[in-house]
């Protein structure tokens, strides 16, 4: 008995270390977007200039194509898993704006820097 005890804290330990992993803290500018029927919500977003730019994708429907997320000029192609939270570090950016689209390019964003 006590050894079965002693698994199941550990386990409840693991998991709880495993769920704080997956919801890291965000930074207080954090960027969130939500990927509907119609696209990406907001699509047109504003940063600050020079500023490393945290960006968190969360699809709501399974009724589009927007089911990755492509940015434009080598950025990363990202996954979107449905109903799940995407968090997306990118670096400040290069110019004024980053385009980004889903896989097929029907549904697309901005992010403007100013």
């Amino acid at each position: 008995m006590r050894w079965s005890v002693l698994l199941v804290l550990a386990a409840v330990a693991a998991a709880g270390s495993a769920a704080c992993a997956r919801h890291e803290s965000l930074p207080a500018d954090a960027v969130r977007i939500t990927v509907t029927d119609d696209g990406f919500d907001p699509a047109l977003v504003a940063v600050a200039r020079g500023r490393p730019v945290t960006l968190v994708f969360t699809r709501r429907s399974d009724h589009t194509c927007a089911t990755d997320v492509v940015f434009a000029n080598g950025g990363p192609h990202v996954d979107l898993p449905l109903g799940e939270a995407v968090r997306v570090d990118l670096p400040p950016l290069a110019g004024d704006t980053l385009t980004y689209a889903c896989g097929m390019a029907m549904y697309q964003g901005k992010i403007i820097a100013k």
